[in-house]
């Protein structure tokens, strides 16, 4: 399915005429914040590699978030997480037999499902309980910025499970609604990282923010704990293609091509699925009134710019 209509096709470099500093809403920039917070810990967890770190988190999903789901929910397939992450089978198959060699998933037949034995691995608890608070962190951070947030419904007991559920919704759409600007996951890590730094000088508030805080790619790299090589690689192809801009401070996104019909369309897509998700969250009890009483630990900072 296409998410941009033909005549509103991503253009590039030479196509974009003028390069004005992006303007970005608030919820593109939490959005970035909390992606970058996500990938910063789960790609030092599983060895710098983001595909793998996004396999299993599907497929834990999908087959269970703790040992009782784990060992109750209906396990999936290869074939369907290549489906759900529109990456190549053989990709996929390959991170799946690695997880399977670490103990975190095992396999039936063609089905797999991730163990409980590994959910309990302190690397794999403390990852999930940091994406847990940095998800809450974000809808915190929605209301004060201006985003509608749907009423808390009384009730309903909030489960962590839940919460982490959503937070994975939420990246996986994400992913899905950017695969015609961001065919890799490393390009949307490294993409939504840019946006984050570029607008980190201004405070949070419902208006739109510059993004004109250039950073460099060996800081972009430490950040999210990618090579250098592969940093500075990506995102000089990626300015070359017009997504963005580089100069003697590092790269920032380009305002022209981030203010394109087609990035505006993959943009409003991606903030129409964050709405849908959170008004199911919060059929689910979580405390919309307030967020902050969600928290399984201490509010997560934002990931330092080193």
């Amino acid at each position: 399915m296409r998410l941009t209509p033909d005549s509103a096709a991503f253009p590039d470099g030479d196509g974009l005429a003028e390069i004005p500093v992006a303007q970005v809403r608030p919820a593109t920039r939490l959005l970035s914040e909390l992606q970058t917070s996500l990938l910063a810990q789960g790609v030092r967890v599983f060895g710098g590699r983001i595909d793998r770190f996004i396999i299993y988190t599907l497929a834990a999903r999908v087959t269970g978030l703790s040992d009782s789901e784990a060992a109750a929910m209906v396990p999936t397939s290869a074939h369907a997480l290549s489906a759900s992450l529109g990456r190549p089978y053989e990709t996929i198959r390959r991170h799946v037999n690695a997880l399977i060699e670490d103990g975190l998933c095992v396999r039936h037949g063609n089905r797999i499902h991730v163990t409980p034995e590994g959910l309990r691995r302190p690397r794999i608890a403390h990852l999930l309980r940091w994406a847990h608070d940095c998800f809450v962190r974000f809808i915190e951070d929605l209301g004060p910025a201006g985003a509608p947030l749907p009423a808390s419904r009384s009730g309903v007991r909030y489960e962590l499970t839940t919460g982490l559920r959503t937070a994975i919704d939420i990246l996986l759409a994400v992913i899905q609604t950017n695969r015609e600007q961001h065919a890799s996951l490393i390009d949307l890590a490294l993409f939504s990282t840019v946006i984050a730094v570029n607008c980190r000088p201004y405070p949070l508030t419902g208006g739109l923010t510059p993004a004109d805080n250039a950073v460099h790619a060996l800081t972009i790299a430490r950040m999210i704990g990618l090579t250098p090589a592969t940093a500075n690689r990506r995102l000089s192809r990626m300015a070359r293609t017009g997504q963005l801009v580089r100069s003697r401070g590092g790269f920032r996104v380009n305002g022209s091509w981030f203010a394109h019909p087609a990035s505006q369309a993959v943009s409003d897509a991606s903030l129409q699925n964050i709405r849908r998700l959170l008004g199911g969250l919060a059929a689910q009890g979580f405390p919309f009134d307030e967020p902050a009483r969600a928290y399984l630990a201490v509010r997560p900072p934002f990931t330092p710019i080193r």
